[in-house]
């Protein structure tokens, strides 16, 4: 069973030169943790710009397992048309120009925070599509739904020891950034053992 994903934000205040009347800097760190047997996600909503990637603390039993980051695709977002309950595995929009089709994967964002990853199962009409699982949260006509695809590759499980053995990557800096007004979708897979850590500045 996968852990709770924990999220918090952290503001720091970096100083640019130590003289009066310096002009500070404030960085707006996001963090998410998950870990799994098959795999491990996380996700997080778009900011006013781009969001960069900070740190990705990565470890696998698979080989040629990877850290995969997917974000905002060529048809870009859509609002919800109307209301859906938490745990509905239909999603009505306006799907013409989206164009989302089976096994298109996309984020919804709610206006509430709360982001949600799904793949898409069935493409019923362009006004309706239906998902590999339920909303775990209530959809509303103020919610938007992104088309994300995958933008970034880190292979974690290259020591070439097959899988069942631990492989593991700790990277930080600017590592990947994202289109503007994109959520981020970052997975790892594994085959007993997926731990994945990933801080965001946005």
């Amino acid at each position: 069973m996968k852990q709770t994903k924990t999220l918090f934000k952290i503001v720091v205040a970096l100083a640019v030169l130590c003289i009066l009347g310096a002009p500070v800097i404030y960085a707006e760190l996001y963090s998410e943790y998950d870990s799994g047997t098959s795999s491990a996600a996380v996700t997080f909503g778009p900011g006013t710009g781009v969001t960069v990637v900070k740190a990705v603390s990565a470890t696998t039993d698979k080989e040629d397992g990877a850290v995969k980051i997917y974000t905002r695709g060529g048809s870009g977002k859509t609002a919800a048309t109307s209301a859906a309950a938490a745990s509905a595995t239909h999603i009505p929009l306006t799907n013409t120009g989206l164009g989302l089709n089976t096994n298109d994967t996309m984020v919804i964002v709610h206006n509430t925070g709360n982001v949600e990853y799904r793949t898409v199962s069935g493409y019923t009409s362009t006004t309706n599509i239906t998902l590999n699982s339920g909303l775990t949260y209530a959809l509303t006509t103020s919610d938007y739904i992104y088309e994300v695809s995958q933008d970034f590759e880190i292979v974690v499980g290259f020591d070439g020891a097959g899988s069942g053995t631990n492989d593991s990557v700790n990277l930080t800096g600017d590592i990947y950034a994202s289109p503007s007004d994109s959520p981020v979708y970052v997975v790892l897979d594994g085959t007993g053992t997926a731990k994945l850590g990933v801080t965001i500045d946005k």
